[in-house]
């Protein structure tokens, strides 16, 4: 019983990395917030460190399987989580990998994958693109849930606005787009600040 167990655990785990399944599960995650945000919104560290109860009992224990397929998904997709430097490595490693795709699907004569052509994508903008729509709403909703985590929205932040100055500068983009942009990092800066606030202590999203 113990293996079959462990078994559906790992398999469940390892699905929810595929990013098809991402939205759900930030679904999730936010249904848990709004039926326990008392608990999540209180103190949830005693002053050893550990959970508290009321904590433990209502959030963690409750949803022990949902946590461990975001812990996951979260590493999965946590490059911008990281140093900005180490993040730049990473995303450059991956945007690699996809123009090789691209490159191969042009030889064989089959359509080309969105984020696949390196003559139409720019790497600074593509990055922006994944933190904006898929990577910052999952992160706010785990914070929410695990303050505790809040320099992961800290370092989102930053990493989102070098990105957006790395763009500004390979891309030469139009001021009007600019602006758009601009407004994509301030309403994540706005959502990670205001998660802070709730752990009492100064924000420093967008400082690095």
């Amino acid at each position: 019983a113990s293996y079959k167990q462990a078994r559906a655990v790992a398999i469940a785990g390892i699905l929810f990395t595929d990013n098809a399944m991402h939205f759900d599960l930030v679904k999730e995650v936010r249904k848990v917030f709004e039926t326990s945000a008392d608990s999540c919104d209180g103190d949830v560290l005693k002053a050893d460190g550990s959970f508290a109860e009321q904590y433990m009992q209502e959030v963690i224990q409750k949803n022990t399987m949902l946590w461990i397929k975001v812990i996951l998904h979260l590493a999965d997709v946590s490059n911008p989580l990281k140093s900005f430097d180490m993040n730049k490595i990473w995303a450059m490693r991956v945007v690699d990998e996809f123009f090789s795709q691209g490159d191969e699907e042009k030889r064989l004569g089959i359509p080309v994958g969105m984020l696949n052509d390196r003559d139409k994508v720019n790497r600074s903008g593509a990055e922006h693109g994944f933190i904006n729509f898929l990577l910052a709403p999952l992160v706010v909703s785990v914070v929410r849930v695990f303050p505790m985590l809040h320099s992961l929205g800290n370092q989102m932040v930053h990493n989102m606005s070098e990105w957006h100055t790395t763009w500004i500068n390979e891309a030469k983009p139009s001021l009007e787009d600019i602006k758009k942009r601009e407004a994509d990092v301030e309403k994540v800066r706005d959502q990670v600040s205001e998660l802070v606030s709730r752990t009492g202590r100064p924000s420093t999203a967008g400082i690095g």
